[in-house]
């Protein structure tokens, strides 16, 4: 999938012109949106790539529409989607809202991905959660919640093997 779309932006094979980032994203979702012959959890993984990167290019309402789209796709298997997969979507959904500016919504996102997560789930996925959350009470002005979810999140690394040493600054520079 995503190397036929990248084979499309070779201007050898088009009018030889060079399609801009946004018009590769908008086909590969027109692409998507085609193929109804895909694996849910697979469909739903190539959405948050997308939705990804448009947050990162500052298209928050693409990125939150797209999130949304692949959190409905796993949310509407019934049994199969794992729930560490929702809890995955839900992180990206807030995150989303986030940067869009609305982080009351990212705060209850985020906390609906962590009540998918049980005390045996993945532990850098639970720092995420908890890291965005902080920072969606942080922005909405609840220094309280926001402090517990960023101590919480330390305390979480601090039992991972090898916690990443970059995510433990960033928690405790937010308290």
């Amino acid at each position: 999938f995503l190397r036929d779309l990248f084979v499309q932006s070779d201007s050898t094979r088009n009018d030889g012109s060079e399609p801009t980032a946004g018009q590769l994203l908008t086909r590969g979702r027109q692409r998507l949106a085609d193929r109804g012959d895909l694996d849910p959890q697979l469909h739903a993984g190539l959405l948050r790539t997308l939705s990804d990167v448009h947050r990162n290019l500052g298209n928050y309402p693409a990125a939150l529409d797209l999130a949304t789209e692949s959190l409905a796709r796993l949310e509407g298997v019934a049994g199969t989607a794992r729930a560490v997969d929702r809890a995955d979507g839900w992180l990206r959904v807030g995150r989303a809202q986030l940067a869009a500016g609305d982080p009351a919504a990212a705060h209850a996102s985020l906390g609906r991905g962590l009540a998918l997560l049980h005390d045996d789930g993945p532990a850098v996925l639970a720092v995420d959660l908890l890291h965005a959350r902080g920072a969606a009470a942080q922005r909405a002005g609840e220094l309280d919640a926001a402090g517990r979810d960023f101590r919480d999140a330390t305390a979480r690394l601090d039992r991972v093997p090898s916690p990443d040493p970059r995510r433990v600054a960033e928690n405790r520079l937010r308290l």
